[in-house]
């Protein structure tokens, strides 16, 4: 299933064993089925869309692929081992491996602190300390989709390093550089400069865009319009554009 690329790896839709059809969803591709749920739901409503671009001083279709990136990388917590080891047959089947990491912290609080660790070097900026304040509270919103924000506990370094040992760490850095040069390939649609005036304006956004989370993600889970994958692998790229996009209207 993974073609030789090492993201497609991992599991982040599972049956209850010996059920019927295909067994797992692979992970990127849930990532970007909820993605292109929220583009539509955003698509679909002209004033709510006007209105969060009003917002957040962002261009409408600035703000369209921002948030389609942003929605793409709400479950990167996914990765972790911790989560992967939810299903040990799935891990060994995939990577050919197993963990004695255990499922202690949840991927929506692994992915923030993920996402919050990382996310300044993938964009490459100078300003790397403004950069994650201002990423903050979009990061808090997208992957607090479960419906309340993810944790700040202590021991961050360790809980990443437990759960994103390197290998693990490098697959996820690739899948959101591969979605930053889908979506953002002009970097990203502000900038660090803007600090003060932007900064109170993304904390008021993060909750209409926490709602857009969990509303997308509530439709990407489901199966009667996202079924699992059992074709050949696509690259995120055209599974975004001949997949996901697709079912997301049929969804909506």
């Amino acid at each position: 299933m993974d073609g030789g690329r090492p993201i497609m790896r991992y599991w982040g839709k599972a049956k209850p064993k010996m059920s019927s059809g295909p067994q797992w969803h692979p992970l990127v591709y849930h990532c970007l089925d909820v993605a292109a749920c929220g583009r539509k739901l955003l698509e679909a409503d002209m004033e709510r869309r006007r209105r969060l671009a009003r917002l957040t001083n962002l261009d409408e279709e600035a703000l369209l692929a921002w948030l389609g990136f942003l929605l793409a990388i709400h479950d990167v917590g996914k990765f972790s081992d911790g989560f992967q080891n939810l299903r040990p047959d799935l891990l060994q089947a995939l990577q050919g491996r197993g963990t004695k990491v255990l499922y202690d912290e949840r991927h929506d609080t692994l992915g923030w602190l993920f996402a919050q660790d990382n996310l300044p070097a993938v964009f490459a900026n100078d300003d790397a300390e403004d950069l994650r304040d201002l990423l903050a509270p979009w990061l808090s919103a997208v992957t607090g989709h479960h419906g309340w924000p993810p944790r700040n506990p202590n021991q961050k370094a360790l809980l990443l390093k437990r759960h994103f040992p390197v290998p693990v760490h490098q697959d996820a850095i690739r899948f959101i550089a591969e979605l930053s040069r889908i979506f953002l390939p002009e970097a990203l649609p502000f900038s660090t400069r803007d600090y003060n005036k932007l900064r109170p304006l993304f904390i008021r956004a993060s909750w209409p865009v926490a709602g857009l989370a969990v509303a997308a993600d509530w439709l990407g889970s489901n199966q009667r319009w996202f079924p699992y994958w059992d074709g050949s692998p696509l690259s995120c790229e055209r599974y975004w554009h001949d997949v996901a996009l697709a079912r997301a209207n049929t969804a909506l």
